[in-house]
């Protein structure tokens, strides 16, 4: 029995025994079934989220860019509801897309032909001959600035190129130089392309010299009437220049080593003459014409260049359009002269600890120097070191400033005279003429003749702290073509309401100051200041040389007011009352600060 027994019990315990395997084996098929079964609906899910997490991205970009994007693809993101087909809801001045488009081009180009700046033009370098035989040089050159970065992008897919453009213009370009930038080594150089928020652009990419190979640098002597080399500084919308470590809007160590080597092709004949073309909408650093190390003859601002612009850069190099641009920035030997730049950085708040406000928060920005920056900054400070006031300091304007606001050259040569001025009372206007003759014997070409102004620093400003400039632009116009010899007299209205300043800290609104007003037409803010320090009586032999050349008192008009006004443009033109609104962003004039 118990033998029997132990039979069964061994008996149930293997059935037992296959039981389980047999579950545990239906179990595992199950779930190998089941995993096989899942895996590719896992696989979607993941997938699935992905890419509703790039759509939902995509589409936030969209509803914020979508005219943006628009430009890119065609057509737009909106549409009219109830659109009434018969209705004209804007009357173009086209007829087709098509004919607007060739509008703006020509549009494009023109303001380029007009507003490019000739900064030098040493030995008459440029315009070049029909036919010149030229050598671009630079990654720049072939990888041009059209536009900025953000809302300045531009698509430049259609434009044409600097070699395009100077053939085009009647000179011939180096191929086996220009190759070796697009498709042979100095390729792998090339600077990313600027996009809409693109911080790679801006970088200096220039090729290093040790990469020209013997038959790019021997191709040069063939094509040797000019070398031009082409500076390039993109930035923008998203892509800020970098100060800080680096000084982007400087020459770097490669562009430098470029210049040293085109220079010394120069002195060995293989070149006659080298014109660096000045790429950049932002103010580039020019130290290195300072002491001319590189033996540059001419130097052309062309900003960016938009989508026609380079056609007319050519035109003014080959003599078919004569420059009569002027620069609206100051070029510096040293940007890092400006005091703003002192203040260029951002600021942690004392105090500041992490998490109890957001860190985008954790930082402000000081505008310490007020109105003083750009020309402001540099005549005013001018202007102190040669009367000896304020607290200018052993000042050398010349080592700050390479080329002053509103400096421009031209091919030809232009003498301003005859100026006359008559106050309108109607119409609270002064009118400013003054005649223009292009005096040179070769060229024919345009001038562009400015207004400047100069309003009394008084007690009153110094006690309540009224910012001013030695000088203010406040009227420009531009001469026809005038051929050798000939003359125009322009009329500019200068607007008396803009010859107020605005006094924060007294009467909290604009104020005219009693005392003279000088108005001079001038060619540059420098020449402004100078004219009107000449009238002043001011000269470089009774200031032991701190004026640095001689002002033309017969192109300044001295205007006196008589009393002190607060009343006459403490309302806007069109009745507003104009008193101070945004006090709270004054430290100084916290309510219940004492403090300065």
């Amino acid at each position: 029995e118990k033998q029997s027994e132990l039979g069964i019990a061994e008996k149930e315990t293997h059935m037992d025994s296959t039981i389980i395997k047999e579950q545990k084996a239906q179990k595992k098929a199950y779930k190998k079934a089941r995993r096989r079964a899942t895996r590719p609906w896992k696989g979607l899910s993941i997938i699935s989220g992905i890419l509703a997490v790039i759509l939902v991205v995509a589409t936030v970009l969209l509803s914020m860019f979508d005219n943006t994007v628009a430009a890119f693809v065609g057509g737009t993101f909106w549409e009219l509801e109830n659109e009434d087909k018969n209705a004209i809801y804007y009357e173009g001045d086209f007829d087709s897309p098509e004919e607007m488009a060739e509008y703006g081009t020509e549009l494009c180009k023109l303001t380029e032909a007009e507003g490019a700046a000739l900064l030098m033009n040493e030995n008459n370098a440029l315009p070049l001959k029909t036919g010149a035989r030229v050598s671009c040089f630079s990654n720049s050159s072939v990888n041009l600035v059209y536009g900025g970065t953000g809302s300045g992008n531009i698509d430049a897919s259609k434009a044409d190129n600097l070699k395009t453009a100077l053939e085009k213009a009647g000179l011939t370009v180096n191929e086996t130089l220009w190759n070796f930038y697009t498709e042979g080594a100095g390729s792998k150089y090339a600077r990313k392309k600027g996009g809409m928020v693109s911080l790679a652009s801006a970088v200096v990419t220039e090729v290093p010299w040790k990469v020209y190979t013997d038959e790019v640098k021997n191709s040069v002597a063939s094509y040797g009437d000019a070398a031009i080399v082409v500076i390039s500084r993109v930035g923008g919308e998203g892509a800020d220049l970098d100060f800080s470590t680096t000084n982007y809007l400087a020459l770097d160590e490669n562009e430098k080593e470029m210049l040293k080597n085109v220079a010394a092709m120069k002195t060995a004949g293989t070149i006659d003459r080298i014109i660096v073309l000045i790429n950049s909408a932002n103010a580039l650093q020019v130290d290195f014409l300072k002491n001319n190390d590189y033996n540059v003859d001419a130097c052309l601002w062309i900003g960016d260049v938009g989508i026609s612009g380079i056609n007319a850069v050519a035109e003014i190099l080959s003599g078919k359009v004569i420059p009569s641009g002027s620069l609206v920035d100051t070029y510096c030997f040293d940007n890092y002269s400006s005091p703003a730049m002192k203040n260029f950085v951002p600021t942690v708040y004392g105090g500041y600890k992490k998490g109890l406000i957001p860190k985008h928060a954790s930082t402000y920005m000081i505008y310490q120097e007020g109105i003083y920056v750009g020309y402001k900054y540099y005549e005013t400070r001018y202007e102190d070191y040669v009367m000896g006031t304020g607290n200018a300091g052993d000042y050398a304007y010349r080592n700050d400033v390479a080329f002053p606001f509103g400096y421009g050259l031209s091919y030809a040569d232009f003498e301003y005279s005859d100026m006359a001025v008559n106050f309108n009372a109607v119409e609270d206007v002064f009118e400013v003429s003054v005649k223009v003759t292009n005096v040179g014997n070769m060229y024919s070409g345009k001038e562009t003749v400015q207004i400047y102004f100069r309003s009394p620093y008084t007690e009153y400003d110094i006690e309540h702290g009224v910012e001013k400039a030695s000088v203010a632009l406040v009227g420009f116009d531009k001469t026809e073509i005038l051929a050798p010899g000939q003359s125009q007299t322009l009329t500019i209205y200068v607007d008396r309401r803009d010859m107020a300043s605005f006094d924060t800290y007294g009467e909290g609104t604009y104020i005219l100051d009693e005392g003279d007003y000088y108005l001079t037409a001038a060619t540059d803010a420098h020449d402004a200041v100078n004219n009107i320090l000449a009238a002043r009586g001011y000269t470089p032999e009774n200031t032991d040389g701190r004026m640095d050349a001689e002002g033309k008192s017969a192109l300044v008009y001295k205007w006196n007011n008589p009393y002190f006004d607060a009343v006459t443009y403490a309302v806007s033109e069109n009745g507003t009352p104009v008193k101070n609104r945004l006090s709270d962003a004054d430290p100084n004039l916290y309510a219940g600060n004492d403090k300065k």
